[in-house]
């Protein structure tokens, strides 16, 4: 394979490979940020609330069913509403019938913002270390992919430019 393919499957590759990293790096800043405020709920302070809606139904030709709640809790005379049970886990809908009183846990600074089970499941925390584990793959693999190129174009013209020099040099160490 000539020099001028290989850099064509090169920037294909790393094309392809970096488009998947920012993806995945996106997902891992929304999740780390939803983490972070789920840790946070754990302090939030509590008001007692009522179940209003508790629904659960199966879904034709699905396994799975779907349930909604919905509660109501009042602050300094205010009615507030919410549908959270919690950050990331959905089993918890089906313990908490119509009329059920249960304990609000509400954000201070925006009471609006509630949940009944606060904190993080381990799920999430399963889902970020994989996350990264990925994204660190996905650098590994691009930094293979540079590396193999410039050394491919030293065999077939034994010269690189300043930047391939230095970008070569990165990439050996990263990898070293």
């Amino acid at each position: 394979m000539n020099l001028r393919n290989r850099k064509k499957l090169l920037f294909i590759g790393v094309l392809n490979t970096t488009g998947h990293l920012t993806i995945l790096g996106l997902y891992l800043c929304i999740l780390v940020s939803s983490i972070n405020h789920a840790k946070a709920s754990t302090s939030w302070p509590e008001a007692p609330g009522v179940v209003t809606v508790a629904a659960v139904s199966e879904q034709a030709g699905v396994e799975n069913k779907v349930g909604k709640i919905w509660y109501e809790y009042k602050l300094a005379g205010t009615i507030h509403r919410s549908d959270r049970v919690s950050f990331f886990e959905q089993d918890a809908l089906y313990n908490y019938p119509k009329g059920t009183v249960v304990s609000v846990h509400y954000n201070p600074k925006y009471p609006k913002e509630s949940c009944l089970v606060p904190g993080v499941s381990s799920g999430a925390i399963f889902s970020m270390y994989c996350g990264f584990a990925l994204f660190a793959h996905g650098l590994l693999m691009v930094a293979i992919m540079l590396h193999r190129c410039f050394i491919a174009k030293l065999k077939d013209d034994g010269k690189l430019t300043g930047a391939e020099k230095c970008a070569l040099a990165t990439v050996v160490t990263n990898i070293s």
